[in-house]
């Protein structure tokens, strides 16, 4: 081969390599770039900055819902309350005497159910809505 012709294809296979060389090294830059922009938006991502600006929503979403559900039960235990005082209400003994009736006792503070459980002479007190009564028993008469 002419030297000449030489020359020229070893200059050839010489741009050839170059242009190979630059494309790999443009391309392994690249890559190294891509890689570290990944890495710092991970390490930004995990900044104890934050993480505690997440850690504040949480706790405030978290907080917003443990003050609903207190507030929902505390409504739920009122109206549950409210239902239980009316029953209970209904069958106390107060509430009957305020109504007129009277639960009277013998001297030992046994209640008196019967006329059989009393006799003449004795001391009885009859509790009332307002007040009690103390009597003393001068005549039975039985049912």
């Amino acid at each position: 081969k002419h030297p000449d012709r030489r020359l020229q294809e070893q200059s050839q296979v010489l741009d050839r390599l170059d242009t190979r060389l630059r494309n790999t090294m443009h391309n392994k830059i690249s890559a190294v770039r891509s890689d570290l922009t990944q890495l710092r938006r991970s390490l930004l991502g995990s900044s104890p900055r934050q993480l505690m600006q997440r850690s504040q929503i949480q706790l405030s979403a978290n907080q917003s819902r443990l003050n609903q559900s207190v507030r929902t039960i505390v409504a739920s235990n009122r109206s549950n309350l409210q239902t239980l005082s009316r029953s209970l209400n209904s069958v106390s003994p107060l509430s009957t005497l305020a109504r007129g009736y009277s639960i009277t006792y013998d001297a030992a503070s046994k209640v008196i159910r019967s006329s059989d459980d009393v006799k003449v002479g004795a001391t009885i007190t009859s509790r009332l809505g307002k007040g009690e009564i103390s009597s003393t028993v001068h005549k039975i008469v039985k049912s």
